[in-house]
């Protein structure tokens, strides 16, 4: 035992260490020490040299880790559980939690892989973040005493139904992110949420905002926004249609719709619409493509691609029409396509556009671009061969970030003349094979060239090639002239 102050010791027995309090004479458990025993049962109360202390608390991380632990027996005396307490006990099935018990904490069980079922005392009101995220509970029964559900507290948990109580006032961002939930249910009390027409959603009942939904959700007729959480979770969602009376849509990183392949807008909306049975949603007013899918063929009226609008999605090919101008945030993050063939028209693309585009392979970047944001190419780990059409890269210093531990297998083709200056802007020059360009017509050919009047091919190098070569190649025609096309 060692002592800390007048008020204060640590102590420590055969499986736990604890800080004592001498004023109150209380303990904490500080932290568990694992061995090959499988159930454990706190005590209520301990003695040290004939002081009888009362266990009152498990401070953060105690038997964080503590895969060995199957049961744990908490008891009534236990009024607070720290962060993380019992995060990453893998092995954990049963844990008895206390009437009197205020708050689960932030992780406090989060990734028990094992926890299939747990009761909630009633007199819990504050469940945190992340709090029960990627443990294997098929069903969880929320007390009446609940206040507020943290960011992804249930996330990733097997769960098939909801039911919210009706003292509930707050619930965060991918609380219940769980892709099979297939229903969700408010007490008919709770004056911040209801489920109105049994819509199975959650909607915010004074903006008449559907908050939280799942693949079965309808969207009443009195809901006239759609927010961050409206399809959280939805990952075999097939079909989306936005009702006529939608005026607002907050398209976010939560709408997990990468399995989407149809968005039809009703033709009565004033504010969205899906023109040309184009599968997309956008916004008229704006031209401003909000979400897509993977059937989506973007219309040639297109200014701006929106944030997150082809979030995770999975589509082969997309092609920009040259009427689009931007790409908002996040636009393509996550999307699966391997080519994303951009427009002479864009002039911005904006942070993390492109971000974790993981099949992504080639790209070519148009001279148009004004604006080149930070992290747009982030996480796209196949993206080789970048062709740059930029005369002046020095306008992009230190906004590029690249996947650096890949560039040294990278190639860059630049325009003629522009080596020395791309080489010399951070940024740009990290890459470390560049290449100019011929100083010749340069030509985007999607398809085979047409051997009517060409009389030989040759790759960047100068060297001879045949006509299945694929990527920047010199055309010398019969009548003696070059010309440099890309062929896809």
């Amino acid at each position: 035992m060692l002592a800390l102050c007048s008020y204060a010791e640590e102590y420590s027995d055969d499986i736990f260490n604890y800080d004592l309090n001498n004023e109150t004479h209380t303990a904490a458990i500080v932290s568990y020490k694992p061995n090959t025993r499988l159930s454990v049962t706190v005590p209520s109360e301990i003695t040290v040299y004939s002081t009888t202390y009362k266990v009152t608390s498990i401070k953060n991380n105690a038997f964080y880790a503590s895969t060995d632990l199957w049961s744990v027996i908490l008891p009534k005396t236990i009024k607070s559980i720290g962060n993380g307490a019992f995060s990453l006990c893998t092995n954990l099935k049963s844990i008895t939690l206390p009437e009197g018990l205020d708050s689960i904490k932030s992780n406090t069980f989060s990734v028990c892989a094992n926890l299939k079922e747990i009761k909630l005392p009633n007199t819990i009101r504050y469940i945190g973040n992340s709090a029960f995220l990627s443990c294997n509970l098929t069903e969880i029964k929320l007390p009446d005493s609940l206040r507020y559900v943290g960011i992804a507290a249930f996330s990733a948990n097997p769960i098939d139904k909801i039911y919210i109580p009706k003292h509930v006032e707050s619930i965060e961002p991918g609380a219940f992110s769980c892709n099979s939930l297939s229903s969700i249910t408010i007490d008919p009390e709770n004056k911040t949420y209801d489920s109105r027409d049994n819509c199975n959603a959650i909607v915010i009942t004074n903006t008449n905002t559907l908050w939280k939904g799942i693949r079965t959700s309808t969207i009443p007729k009195t809901v006239t926004a759609l927010g961050k959480l409206a399809y959280d979770g939805c990952y075999d969602l097939k079909e989306l249609t936005i009702p006529s009376q939608i005026e607002r849509m907050e398209v976010s990183n939560l709408w997990n719709l990468g399995g989407l392949e149809s968005i039809k807008v009703d033709k009565n909306n004033k504010v969205f619409d899906s023109r040309n049975d184009c599968n997309a949603a956008i916004e008229t007013k704006t031209n401003t493509l909000v979400r897509g899918c993977k059937n989506t063929i973007i219309p040639n009226t297109i200014k701006t691609i929106g944030k997150w609008a082809f979030y995770n999605t999975k589509c082969q090919k997309i092609e920009l029409p040259n009427s689009v101008e931007v790409l908002d945030t996040s636009a393509f993050s996550g999307c699966y396509s391997e080519e994303i063939i951009l427009p002479k028209s864009l002039k911005k693309i904006s942070m993390d556009a492109f971000s974790n585009c993981s099949e992504l392979t080639k790209l070519t970047l148009p001279n148009s671009i004004t604006e080149l944001a930070a992290n747009a190419f982030y996480g796209t780990y196949k993206l080789t061969e970048i062709t740059s059409y930029i005369t002046n890269p020095e306008k992009f210093p230190l906004n590029i970030t690249w996947n650096e531990y890949m560039n040294a297998y990278n190639t860059l083709y630049v325009p003629y003349g522009t080596k020395e200056a791309y080489m010399n802007t951070q940024g740009w020059n990290v890459f470390k094979n560049i290449i100019e360009m011929p100083n010749d017509e340069t030509t985007n050919i999607s398809g085979i060239i047409s051997d009517s009047a060409q009389k030989s091919l040759y790759n960047i190098a100068g060297q001879k090639v045949n006509g299945n070569c694929k990527g920047i190649t010199i055309v010398k025609y019969s009548d003696g002239s070059t010309r440099k096309v890309i062929k896809k």
